[in-house]
């Protein structure tokens, strides 16, 4: 857990502090806070940690011992450094503030009638209360989206920020490969939520789960300076990009549910897009439930059902992955002979070949107004092989 550089501003122990340096770099994460009061601070330092120092024990060069902090704790990715000016540091030097803006490290200066043990006691307070709040809130969303008690949390939801009136999306980010989701992936997204939620000012839910985040996301039509839904997921994977491969993750997106009584129903229809999506959209990484058309509704698990359909649509064609493969490309192309040859790499008569095979084995012909069901029929044969293998 963490706090931001906005929610450490708004302490009541920092409301005479200022920010001297390093403004650029205020969207970082503060995961804790230390006083340290050496000049080689190297190994005493973990990423996302908030330094603070009175400059008590640095040499009498200040300057230069300020600028071998900074310079240190950027290298080793700390959240900022907080200096009490007083008896030891009167003044924060130009090129020492200069070098900091440059690294966009945040600089933070104190007066000396705030003591830091007031300031970092409040610091890790506030991130203990984050976390419980977190854990309630994980343990909320647990239930909601799985119904498990069957019961109706819209009040327990409200109390958190859901906001009545508005339509939520249940968005579910699932990684495919093997192991759960690296702490720095989970950290970064809930650092993005904050930062969207504070230019929204709605809430966005969070469940962070072994291999999988679950969120609740609420529709930003008509708030001034719009953020769209559209606009929060392309954010969302490029905070997973930035750290991972993104390709080993798949994003499943529900329809809109106007009333929290819905919302176990949206996660439904996340997790009935990941089930079929793979085998009808296996190229996309972001699928709406609105994708799977009739598949939504089609009984995937009536084997028999399912082999008459096809056979109904697409009938002998089955018996050439040939043809099938045509097929599927030139409906794909707008049925432009041209554009499937190249892309299939075939001379246009071998087209012109398949083609009218094609047009004999499927059981009313290959014709534009047969499109929809030819389609649905591949689809499903897909699905049916994919099961075999």
């Amino acid at each position: 857990m963490f706090i931001t550089y906005q929610e450490l501003l708004s302490l009541r122990e920092m409301e005479e502090a200022r920010v001297i340096a390093g403004r650029e770099g205020m969207s970082k994460m503060i995961k804790w806070c230390h006083v340290i009061e050496i000049e080689d601070v190297g190994d005493w330092v973990a990423a996302n940690l908030l330094v603070f120092s009175s400059g008590v024990a640095l040499t009498d060069n200040m300057e230069e011992a300020l600028l071998h902090m900074v310079d240190a704790l950027y290298r080793k990715q700390a959240a900022g450094l907080v200096l009490g000016i007083g008896e030891y540091i009167s003044e924060v030097p130009k090129t020492v503030i200069s070098k900091a803006d440059e690294l966009k490290f945040p600089i933070i200066a104190l007066p000396r009638d705030v003591k830091f043990v007031d300031v970092t006691y409040k610091i890790g307070n506030l991130i203990f209360e984050k976390m419980a709040t977190n854990n309630r809130q994980h343990l909320l969303l647990e239930n909601v989206i799985t119904d498990s008690r069957h019961m109706n949390y819209e009040a327990e939801l409200e109390y958190y920020g859901y906001l009545r009136g508005v339509a939520y999306r249940v968005v579910v980010i699932y990684k495919c490969a093997k192991g759960k989701i690296s702490n720095d992936v989970a950290d970064e997204i809930q650092l993005m939520i904050s930062n969207i939620r504070n230019q929204i000012h709605r809430k966005i839910f969070l469940l962070n789960r072994m291999n999988q985040f679950v969120l609740l996301i609420p529709d930003t039509k008509g708030i001034e300076n719009e953020y769209t839904f559209e606009e929060i997921l392309q954010n969302l994977m490029k905070v997973i990009e930035e750290q991972e491969d993104v390709s080993l993750y798949q994003t499943g997106v529900s329809d809109w549910a106007e009333h929290p009584s819905q919302l176990p129903k949206c996660y439904e229809q996340v997790c009935r897009v990941f089930e079929r999506g793979r085998f009808f959209f296996p190229d996309k990484r972001v699928l709406y439930y609105s994708d799977l058309g009739i598949f939504s509704i089609v009984d995937m698990d009536d084997t028999c059902e399912l082999e008459r359909i096809v056979q109904n649509t697409i009938g002998e064609l089955t018996g050439s992955e040939e043809l099938v493969n045509t097929l599927q490309t030139y409906i794909e192309c707008d049925m432009n002979m041209q554009k499937t040859a190249e892309k299939l790499f075939v001379h246009v008569n071998t087209m012109k070949y398949r083609l009218k095979k094609i047009d004999a084995l499927l059981p009313e012909g290959l014709r534009k107004s047969r499109l929809f069901y030819i389609q649905t029929g591949i689809c499903l044969y897909r699905f049916l092989n994919a099961g075999r293998n």
